[in-house]
């Protein structure tokens, strides 16, 4: 589990903020750089806090549900900004080295607050397959546009070899040409979304996932817009429904912004508790 209590992040993490790590319970502070594997539970957890050396900003989670403040416009924002666009890029490829997937081959990630599908567009170039899942429809048209953009430019690929293949089948310059364009054609996304809210349980068979990231999105667990909505048991339905739907063996990345040491702290021991 990564967390850290700045939002929005510093774009340049590596100086904003210092890393150190955590017992169990994320009571004891240790400050030092080496990874450490927590055992917790019978699961293995590692817990990696990033402390702030600035101010905080205003919270989205404060507004109401993720579902409302992530409107198309926000969506829209939100995906077109270079600067988050490379914070996002930034920590997705820090929660891939943590996973520890098998080199050679691709592996079966589940994207928990998938967004606008930024974390799975870095899966993808990883020759990783994925299914995103977030509360925000407006959040998944933007993925959903990404995807058909990378189909349609992989169909126009196949489109454009076959004319070549055809009108260029004697010409042994332009064959090795065409075999060129196919060394770097455009392949369709590995990529599927679905519109689902995280507290109330992932809907996936047991066993599905060979890993597990979530980016920027845990945070929201921890706030309550309704009577019916309780922090504590949304998070213990999402650990126990995720700890289902891994595989064994498998792992999961989780990087969030708790506003407070309790949200960090209740987080952590729900996911003790599964």
């Amino acid at each position: 589990i990564i967390y850290n209590n700045y939002y929005p992040p510093f774009p340049d993490t590596s100086s904003a903020f210092k890393e150190i790590h955590t017992n169990s319970d994320c009571l004891a502070i240790e400050s030092h750089v080496s990874t450490t594997n927590c055992a917790v539970s019978h699961h293995d957890y590692e817990l990696v806090s990033f402390v702030p050396l600035f101010e905080k900003m205003s919270r989205p989670e404060l507004t109401g549900h993720a579902s409302l403040f992530y409107n198309a416009k926000e969506a829209r924002k939100y995906d077109s900004s270079s600067r988050m666009v490379g914070i996002q890029r930034e920590i997705t490829e820090r929660a891939i080295e943590l996973l520890k997937l098998p080199e050679g081959r691709p592996s079966f990630v589940l994207d928990v607050g998938c967004g606008s599908g930024l974390s799975g567009q870095v899966l993808e170039e990883h020759g990783h397959v994925w299914v995103g899942c977030d509360v925000s429809r407006d959040m998944l048209d933007m993925a959903n546009e990404r995807i058909e953009r990378k189909r349609e430019a992989a169909n126009g690929n196949e489109s454009d070899e076959d004319d070549s293949d055809d009108s260029d089948m004697d010409d042994e310059n332009n064959g090795e040409e065409n075999g060129n364009r196919k060394q770097w054609k455009e392949e369709p996304s590995p990529g599927d979304l679905l519109h689902h809210d995280m507290g109330t349980g992932l809907p996936f068979r047991p066993a599905s996932f060979d890993a597990c990231i979530s980016i920027s999105a845990l945070q929201w667990l921890c706030y309550s817009n309704s009577k019916d909505q309780i922090p504590k048991r949304r998070l213990m339905r999402f650990f126990s429904s995720l700890y289902q739907v891994l595989r064994r063996g498998a792992r999961a990345v989780l990087q969030f912004y708790p506003e407070t040491s309790e949200h960090a702290i209740l987080i952590s021991e729900c996911a003790a508790k599964v």
